[in-house]
């Protein structure tokens, strides 16, 4: 079943993102697929990028300013997954210090102006 519902969320964000390759949006309410607010952080978005990390579809939503983290949110559960970057040091909170080498880039869905 697992399987069946990655499959199909897959499928569907790569019929979302068409030949393009961009389901890029002005509204980044629209780029965050989860009920309510973006996670977390009082702060502007800078951008939000969907990936495929240990199998699962979730986005990088990143922050541009005052040393908040990036997050990781699972698409499918809209549980907070990691913080790959950002925060005082840069290196996120150590939850998923893979994240760049093992996650895949699936396209950018918002980027601020």
């Amino acid at each position: 079943m697992r399987i069946s519902a990655l499959v199909l969320s897959v499928a569907l964000f790569t019929a979302c993102l068409g030949e393009g390759g961009s389901a890029e949006t002005d509204d980044v309410d629209d780029a965050y697929p989860c009920e309510g607010e973006l996670p977390t952080q009082d702060v502007e978005v800078q951008s939000v990028d969907a990936y495929t990390y240990n199998g699962d579809s979730v986005i990088l939503v990143q922050y541009g300013c005052c040393d908040f983290f990036d997050e990781v949110v699972n698409t499918s559960t809209c549980e907070l997954v990691c913080a790959p970057s950002g925060g005082f040091s840069g290196n996120g909170d150590g939850q998923c210090p893979d994240f760049e080498a093992q996650a895949t880039h699936e396209g950018q869905l918002y980027t601020a102006d």
